[in-house]
Formats: structure tokens, C-alpha cells, sequence
């Protein structure tokens, strides 16, 4: 149980409109003043394509703090609303809030460049795990995004070590990929990427996003609560979505403008030639 003031309450129904999965459960005591729906939330809109600003309309003396009820916000362009259902209710000396429903439906999208690293059986998985996510069931959501993450470590490490390549990493944890990649232990493969992965991708004074995905391994795992689980799924879910959708873009980028640099540099040194192949770059790279 949390102690709230009515500024925290609000920022609080405003976060648990916004992203918490429904039936997971705020129970507080304090803000006794606070007894209306946030006039003002921010959610993702399929009309604009965009985060955007939805409102609700409160009456003069509503009281949305009495057991099972309901609110409909809408998007600032006017075409799309969206429908809570939620219970908020004293009980005692404290008070109970959690979302019971939603129209539409909390997303169950998975980013397009981690759907086309996926096969169908992952894909299966993730789908069960946002789900389960989304229906507060933390614990089973954490198991399948677990069997998926293991499925695509070696995947995962092949993103880092390029990264690493890239930036002229010469040290012997470098030498240890390959064998890395032929342990069979999830734990083993998770330490490896966390030290092997770039600083630069990680500014200072925020976590490893790799070292993130260690809670995945965590043999403590199943005495959690569903709720922590739910914590530990959204943490480990935008790591490993980012993996896919930022690493392995800006590894094609890099290679594309090295083979672009080095084309360009034979042209001024031959004054005409053909453009090199990617091992003519790693060759011309090395030469450098």
C-alpha cells in the first residue's frame, strides 16, 4: 500500500490509463480530494499515427470513485475514443483502483522488424506473452518471452559482435564469440552480449540494455508476483524489441557507407574503377 498526495494520484490514474495491464490492482491511502478520472491522458492514435492528447469530459461535482464505472475519452483529431472500464472504490482507511476493460483493446502489436526476425512458432509465443502481459498474468508472459529470447540469442550476438567488429574491438573477449555461440547456456550467452556490447550504445549513467535481460535468467524468477513479473515483461520487451529494430538497421547503414566510402576512395585513387564488394572493404578497411 502506497501513501499518495493528490498530485501523485493523478500522475498515477494517468500512467495506469496510459500503459498498466487491466486488474492489476492500486491500492493507496491519501488524496482524499482526488475523486474524478484525469481530464487529460496521451495515447498512441490509429487515425494520426501518432501519440496524441485524449480528453474526457467531467461534469461539475462527478465522483468517479464509487465501485464499477466507466469513461470515454477522445482524441484530439475527432476521430477515435477510447472506452475504460474501471473499479474505485474506499475501502477502510484506503482506496482500490484497476482497469476491468478497455475498447479498443490494450495494443498487441509487435514491431515490424523484430515480426520479420521472428518464425511462426516465436511469433506465436511473443503474441501469447503480450497477451498474458496485457491481462496482468506476468508470470506466464515472462516464460514465453523467455523461450522467444532464447531462441534468438545466438541472433542477439551475432547484432553485438557486428557493433563490436565495427568499432575495432581487438581483445580477447572478442575471440570468444564463437564458442560463445555454441553454449547451449542461456546465462552464459546473456553475460557475454551484455560485456561485448558497445558503451556508446548505452549513454552514462543508464543501464546496460543487455545487462537488463539477465532478469530473465533469474532462478527467483517464480516466487515474483504477477505484478513484478509484469515490471521485469516490459522491461526485457523494450530491450529486446530495440535489439532488432535500432541495431540491426544502423549495422546496415554502417555497412552500406563503408562500401560507399571505399568506392569512393578508389575512384579518386584509380580515377575510374569498379566499385568494391564487401570483402574488398574489409580488405581496404584493414589496409587503413
Amino acid at each position: 500500500m502506497q501513501e499518495v498526495s493528490s498530485d501523485q494520484l493523478r500522475e498515477k490514474l494517468t500512467e495506469i490509463l496510459e500503459t498498466w495491464p487491466l486488474y492489476r490492482e492500486f491500492v493507496y491511502t491519501g488524496a482524499a480530494d482526488v475523486f474524478r478520472m484525469p481530464e487529460r491522458i496521451q495515447l498512441l492514435c490509429a487515425s494520426c499515427g501518432t501519440k496524441q492528447f485524449w480528453r474526457t469530459q467531467l461534469a461539475q461535482g462527478e465522483n468517479n470513485r464509487n465501485g464499477f464505472s466507466q469513461k470515454l475519452y477522445n482524441c484530439s483529431c475527432n476521430r477515435q475514443n477510447i472506452q475504460f472500464y474501471f473499479f474505485w472504490k474506499p475501502e477502510g482507511q484506503s482506496c482500490r483502483f484497476f482497469k476491468v476493460g478497455q475498447y479498443p483493446p490494450l495494443d498487441e502489436s509487435i514491431n515490424s522488424a523484430l515480426e520479420k526476425m521472428l518464425d511462426e512458432q516465436d511469433l506465436k509465443f511473443y503474441r501469447n506473452a503480450i497477451r498474458l502481459r496485457n491481462f496482468n498474468l506476468g508470470l506466464g508472459a515472462v516464460a514465453y518471452m523467455r523461450r522467444v529470447v532464447e531462441n534468438r540469442m545466438n541472433d542477439i550476438l551475432d547484432l553485438v559482435h557486428e557493433l563490436a567488429v565495427q568499432d575495432n574491438w581487438g581483445t580477447n573477449l572478442m575471440a570468444q564469440f564463437e564458442d560463445i555461440r555454441k553454449d547451449p547456456r542461456f546465462s552464459t550467452k546473456v553475460e557475454y552480449a551484455a560485456k561485448l556490447i558497445p558503451l556508446r550504445l548505452y549513454p552514462e549513467g543508464l543501464p546496460n540494455p543487455i545487462g537488463i535481460l539477465h532478469a530473465l535468467t533469474s532462478d527467483g524468477l517464480h516466487a515474483r508476483s504477477e505484478e513484478e513479473c509484469v515490471d521485469i515483461f516490459d522491461r526485457c520487451k523494450l530491450v529486446f524489441e530495440y535489439l532488432f529494430a535500432n541495431l540491426r538497421p544502423s549495422i546496415e547503414d554502417a555497412k552500406a557507407f563503408r562500401l560507399a566510402l571505399a568506392a569512393l576512395t578508389q575512384k579518386q585513387a584509380t580515377k575510374a574503377g569498379p566499385i568494391p564488394n564487401e570483402s574488398d572493404v574489409k580488405t581496404l578497411t584493414a589496409a587503413e
